[in-house]
């Protein structure tokens, strides 16, 4: 595939989101971001980036406080959600 390289400007959310999208490896590096906006569109991009955060922020949660109690009688709830 031949490629070319265009340098550009973007607005200060906008290097926001492609800092995010290499964080939450869901982009290599800049360029790999920018053409993951590109292609999939600038909502779909932050709507990964906002379900990767909300994980995190739920996984932070449960390392700072420890995991939720569950009831004594799961086994008993799931075998009836499968009826």
């Amino acid at each position: 595939m031949k490629t070319s390289v265009i340098a550009m400007r973007v607005d200060e959310s906008t290097s926001l989101l492609i800092k995010k999208l290499i964080k939450y490896n869901l982009a290599g590096n800049s360029a790999e971001a920018v053409r993951f906006i590109m292609l999939k569109s600038l909502g779909v991009a932050r709507g990964e980036v906002e379900r990767r955060e909300k994980a995190e922020r739920l996984l932070s949660g449960w390392q700072e406080k420890g995991f939720p109690e569950l009831p004594a009688d799961l086994s008993a709830l799931s075998m009836k959600e499968r009826e």
